[in-house]
């Protein structure tokens, strides 16, 4: 009884301990800037070094054994009736959990937007400036789309994943010249064993922070395979919001040379801002989509076809008005606010930093 009371007690000083985390995030900025985040990525710098060298994903080794230790100790302890002893000793260690995550990682919730890390205004956007940057994206996709190897559909040939690690990190090392906000680990990506897993769930990737490892799926349309990728390196940078390590994973793609990775970040924003435009104007997304190439609407379909494992006869339906289906596949891909989110930020990057 006293080893269960000990646990308890120190269960609630670590969620005490969080909860203070948590409190200094929302009303201490100056911490979160100055202190947690030079902090945070010099940790993550550590062990995304020393786990890198492990060609695997070490922490879904380590999810396994704690999975099968989870059921052991409950059979063990419920047969012996000690229901309590195995209770408050997965809480402690949940409360544990949940305190490094915050600690490591987690307080990157509050971290400045992205915006201010960059000095870029916000601001809302009109429909027509949202078409104009819609435009450009495709445009961007277009004149990158040759640069990829194609099959005879028009659609992108699957590359080495890799070969594409290896790549992954290369626009943030641009990045970094550029402005601090991108300093961090430079390791590469690792296939995630369990990606067939994550894809089923509509992920692409995850970011462990008690390990460092940033991890993919090569389940991913090809075309979008290399803005995954930077995608969770972002995160691993601090970028902890989806749609602000999104649009880190953007500026990483188009700032390196590799074609596959140029066409990917613009092929994800076209895809953002057509899908963002079709729901509030569907005649002005239907222009737009006029001008999609032969090689960017081949690999829209294919996307499709891809992620929702459809045979060629579907296919040849979709392809039938490909610019409605198209959009509709993003808004259950990626749902409404995560679109609008990220598309203000793409636009916001069009008119600063390009127009």
């Amino acid at each position: 009884m006293a080893k269960n009371l000990m646990r308890i007690l120190l269960s609630a000083f670590f969620w005490l301990m969080t909860v203070v985390l948590v409190l200094l995030g929302k009303y201490a900025p100056p911490f979160i800037f100055q202190i947690y985040i030079p902090f945070s990525r010099g940790i993550m710098n550590i062990l995304a070094g020393f786990f890198s060298v492990f060609p695997v994903a070490i922490w879904e080794i380590l999810a396994l054994a704690a999975v099968i230790f989870l059921l052991y100790t409950m059979v063990r302890d419920f047969s012996d009736l000690e229901f309590l002893r195995w209770f408050t000793g997965i809480f402690l260690a949940v409360s544990v959990g949940v305190f490094a995550f915050m600690a490591l990682w987690g307080m990157n919730y509050y971290a400045p937007s992205v915006q201010e890390q960059l000095d870029m205004e916000s601001r809302e956007y009109s429909v027509q400036e949202l078409r104009q940057a819609a435009e450009y994206y495709r445009d961007m996709a277009n004149k990158t789309a040759g640069g990829v190897k194609r099959d005879g559909d028009g659609a992108m040939i699957p590359f080495s994943f890799q070969q594409q690690a290896e790549k992954a990190a290369d626009g943030y090392r641009i990045l970094e010249i550029r402005t601090d906000e991108f300093v961090g680990s430079k390791a590469a990506p690792k296939r995630l064993l369990s990606g067939r897993v994550f894809a089923l769930g509509g992920a692409t990737g995850v970011f462990v922070p008690f390990t460092g490892e940033c991890c993919v799926s090569d389940d991913v349309y090809c075309s979008v395979l290399p803005f995954a990728m930077c995608l969770q390196l972002g995160r691993r940078l601090g970028y902890a919001r989806q749609e602000e390590a999104e649009f880190a994973a953007f500026l990483a793609c188009v700032s390196q040379e590799s074609p596959e990775y140029l066409y990917s970040g613009y092929f994800v924003a076209f895809s953002y801002c057509y899908n963002a435009l079709y729901a509030i104007d569907e005649k002005a997304a239907v222009e737009v989509w006029k001008g999609v190439s032969r090689e960017l609407r081949a690999d829209c379909l294919a996307r499709i076809s891809f992620e929702n494992g459809r045979r060629n006869e579907a296919a040849n339906a979709l392809r039938k008005d490909l610019a409605k289906n198209y959009y509709s596949f993003l808004q259950n891909r990626l749902g409404a606010k995560k679109v609008r989110s990220i598309t203000n930020l793409m636009t916001m990057w069009y008119f600063e930093k390009v127009k």
